[in-house]
C-alpha cells in the first residue's frame, strides 16, 4: 500500500481505538480489550491509542475482546 493509504488507515485506527476507550457500552459491559501480535512497526500514535484502550479496560473481566495486529 502507498504511504498515503497507510497514513489514512493508521489515522482511522487511532481514532477508532481512542473512541472505543470511552464508549459507554464497553464500560457498561465490562469488556476488557487486549491486543495480540506485533506492535513493532506501527506508528507511535497507533501504539499510544492501543495502550490507552488497554489501560482504560484492564480492570474488567466480564468479557475479553482480542484484537490481532501486526
Amino acid at each position: 500500500r502507498s504511504s498515503e493509504e497507510l497514513a489514512g488507515l493508521f489515522a482511522v485506527l487511532t481514532v477508532t481505538f481512542r473512541s472505543i476507550a470511552f464508549t459507554a457500552s464497553i464500560h457498561r459491559g465490562q469488556v476488557r480489550v487486549r491486543f495480540i501480535g506485533a506492535l513493532e512497526g506501527l506508528p507511535q500514535h497507533v501504539c499510544d491509542a492501543i495502550k490507552l484502550l488497554e489501560k482504560e479496560t484492564e480492570h474488567y473481566s466480564r468479557a475479553v475482546m482480542l484484537v490481532a495486529v501486526g
